[in-house]
């Protein structure tokens, strides 16, 4: 009879759990080194680019209004590439935040202006191409460089206003020894998350019960009419009999 054995059952949780933790942790190091050298080359091509970019179309460029949304775009961008080495300085340092609570709040608003600039600049200049081309004599007549400039201040003024609570609310929290930015409501302490977490857990709740009370009178309201009907037909038969 021959006897087959299974080393790998044997196997101690423990060393296993062990292997696991420093599988992570080394794929961890691995990716974290690979977003370093991507972020990296973003900030080194992305400033450069949108900086040749501002320079061209402020500069070179005779002004229209394409210019002007290019300009804008490339200003948002170009913003949002430079305040890009504070994050990778941050994630070299395991998201250690060496900076300070200002530098934390504007690199935050400065990420979050760029996103709604960016997004109303398209719009604009998408909504700008629509009317250019449907109302080519109204378009031609209209669309100059001065209103141009006007939306795009207008532009970049609701999306500081946007980007304002998000600022608000970002701070650096201490924990043994380390500083992180973050948000105000992940470092409140375990009492108020539990009170939150009560709260919110009571909110939905009485929303359950009032989807059910309401799927309960919407039930007893549908079966109220078909009683009505079903009267109403029995009645209708009755005399049809008669």
């Amino acid at each position: 009879m021959c006897l087959i054995t299974f080393p790998f059952l044997f196997l101690d949780n423990s060393s296993f759990t062990a292997n696991q933790s420093s599988g992570l942790e080394a794929a961890s190091t691995h990716l974290q080194k690979a977003s370093i050298v991507i972020y990296c080359v973003i900030f080194i091509v992305g400033t450069l680019g949108n900086g040749v970019v501002i320079y061209v179309t402020g500069f070179k460029m005779k002004k229209t209004v394409n210019s002007v949304w290019f300009l804008n775009l490339a200003v948002a961008d170009f913003l949002f590439t430079t305040f890009l080495i504070f994050y990778i300085i941050s994630l070299s340092q395991s998201l250690q935040w060496p900076f300070g609570t200002f530098m934390c709040k504007l690199n935050n608003f400065v990420s979050v202006v760029n996103m709604f600039a960016s997004i109303f600049t398209l719009t604009a200049m998408s909504l700008d191409r629509c009317l250019s081309i449907w109302m080519v004599v109204w378009a031609h007549n209209k669309r100059t460089i001065c209103k141009a400039q006007l939306i795009s201040a207008g532009i970049w003024v609701i999306a500081g206003v946007c980007s304002t609570p998000y600022a608000t609310f970002r701070t650096v929290s201490e924990s043994n020894g380390e500083r992180h930015c973050g948000y105000s409501i992940l470092f409140i302490n375990n009492t108020h998350t539990y009170t939150l977490k009560c709260f919110l857990q009571q909110q939905r709740s009485r929303t359950r019960i009032v989807r059910q009370e309401f799927n309960s009178a919407e039930t007893q309201r549908a079966f109220n009419n078909r009683a009505v009907e079903f009267k109403k037909g029995r009645w209708v038969r009755n005399h049809i009999t008669v």
